[in-house]
């Protein structure tokens, strides 16, 4: 891949693929009676020479693939228009290296402790004088040196968690959108709906893949039984247009999306760029990718709005005492009642006021 090595940059693996084994597979959807031409690239040279400023495609050029039936492999007919600005940006290398790091490290944690000079146990007097011995000095008994002491540069919990600002790694799932369809991983198919949930009828349909790594990129609510399907097959990972991210994208092959996943993951972008680029003061109105993806609007409740609201639902009198339905705060009220009775008592009483007397 040209982003992981430069051993097998620019092959075209796929065109030779579909020319051998078309049973298996041979932004915009346009119905065509023939398939696109060959999208014109960048010339490689160029691009390896300043890859951080060279677009891979001219801005000029018709980023159309043809789309596939799923089950038969065959053209269907229609053919997908790529947005420039998801699938025509740099080839930055650093900036795919570094999210797949952050991926990889995401929540590596390590809990092993050994007992250092400060939290082993032992005397801290110095266990003989400073001179006159012709041995080395020792400050106390806790020394690495010695038997019983502490442990040098000993494990401690770690977190190997990188943190990256949001806005680079959205920048970089565009930049892998833009490097497979550069490297001929690209594939679109229609839907990715099957009749039965087998792993056997699956297989069949990706078999001729000849042990390549698969990644299928459906909608948020994929076929179920595609999903059960794919749970058992080697070299073959299903993620929902939300999920998709650069570690599984450079992992993989060749990365296949449905119709209705390239436009949910479109939209996603779409509506995270507008998130992350709005003025921070603005309330942040609800996007339609909230709505898609089941996410909360990080708004602040209005607790008394919702107060009103529970009022009414529950059908409480608010002239009336509070009736606490928690089991664990049954008999609160009488009890802090008791109490208020008993310290008035007490404060009430002849010790009392003689003492308080005594300290006016």
């Amino acid at each position: 891949a040209f982003i992981c090595s430069r051993k097998n940059v620019f092959k075209g693996r796929l065109a030779h693929l579909f020319t051998l084994h078309r049973a298996s597979f041979s932004s915009v959807f346009m119905r065509a009676e023939t398939r696109p031409e060959p999208i014109v690239k960048t010339d490689e040279a160029r691009i390896l020479q300043r890859p951080w400023a060279t677009f891979p495609f001219p801005k000029t050029a018709e980023l159309q693939m043809p789309v596939y039936d799923f089950v038969s492999g065959e053209y269907s007919g229609e053919n997908v228009s790529l947005d420039h600005k998801y699938f025509n940006l740099p080839l930055r290398r650093d900036i795919i290296h570094n999210i797949f790091d952050y991926h990889r490290k995401f929540g590596w944690r390590t809990f092993k402790t050994t007992l250092t000079k400060g939290t082993t146990a032992g005397s801290g007097v110095k266990p003989f004088p400073q001179k006159g011995r012709g041995k080395a000095r020792q400050g106390n008994k806790r020394s690495p040196l010695l038997i019983g002491g502490a442990k040098a540069h000993g494990k401690v919990p770690r977190d190997f968690t990188i943190e990256l600002n949001r806005k680079y790694k959205l920048l970089g799932l565009k930049t892998m959108l833009s490097t497979c369809l550069f490297e001929n991983k690209l594939i679109f198919i229609q839907n990715e709906s099957i009749e039965f949930p087998k792993t056997k009828i699956l297989d069949g349909i990706v078999r001729n893949f000849k042990g390549s790594k698969l990644l299928f990129v459906t909608s948020v609510n994929p076929c179920e039984n595609f999903k059960l399907a794919v749970q058992n097959i080697f070299n073959v990972k299903a993620l929902t247009a939300g999920e998709f991210n650069v570690k599984d994208a450079v992992k993989h092959d060749f990365v296949i999306f449905t119709k209705e996943g390239l436009e949910q993951l479109e939209l996603i972008l779409d509506n995270t760029e507008q998130d992350y680029y709005r003025m921070g003061n603005a309330p942040r109105e609800p996007l339609p990718y909230d709505e898609l993806l089941g996410r909360q609007v990080g708004k602040k409740p209005d607790y008394f709005e919702l107060a009103k609201k529970e009022v009414e639902t529950l059908g409480i009198d608010p002239s009336q005492d509070v009736e606490i339905y928690s089991k664990s705060l049954q008999g609160y009220l009488e009890k802090a009642e008791q109490y208020e009775t008993e310290r008035k008592k007490i404060q009430d009483s002849p010790d009392m006021l003689w003492v308080n007397k005594k300290e006016n």
